[in-house]
């Protein structure tokens, strides 16, 4: 079920789910990316991120369009305080995680705390300015 509000001349429009497990609202449409024909909402990557211990809070997404194919790697700081011996640090763990969450398939990369750029440090910045969109179809 869609629900829409008019803000002056642009409507906002946020995906309701109302059957399953994963009731409520999954994102706001504007915020969604289509990759490989799934919708993609960056709170999905965001959930599913913040379930794994062993990572921060700061990730990042790029999609790119590699031979007619969308794809779509994501990137994760590691916690400084997480011993590296003890890091999960097997990345495919993550890609299940994140495989189930967003029903595609996407390669993680781990980077050590301070990798990924501070411009998604202000906690005032939606989780949609994460995704780079790097293909040269418009959607």
């Amino acid at each position: 079920r869609r629900a829409a509000r008019q803000v002056g001349a642009v409507v906002a429009v946020k995906i309701v789910v109302t059957k399953g497990e994963n009731t409520g609202v999954r994102g706001k449409l504007d915020d969604v990316k289509k990759v490989k024909g799934v919708n993609i909402f960056p709170p999905a990557i965001e959930e599913t991120l913040a379930g794994v211990e062993t990572l921060t809070n700061d990730w990042e997404a790029v999609i790119e369009r590699v031979k007619e194919v969308d794809r779509m790697t994501v990137r994760a700081e590691v916690n400084p305080d997480v011993d590296k011996a003890r890091w999960p640090l097997d990345p495919g763990e993550v890609e299940k995680a994140l495989s189930a969450s967003l029903l595609i398939r996407c390669p993680v990369e781990l980077v050590e705390a301070g990798e990924i750029p501070r411009k998604y440090a202000d906690v005032l910045k939606p989780g949609w300015k994460r995704i780079e969109d790097k293909r040269d179809v418009p959607f």
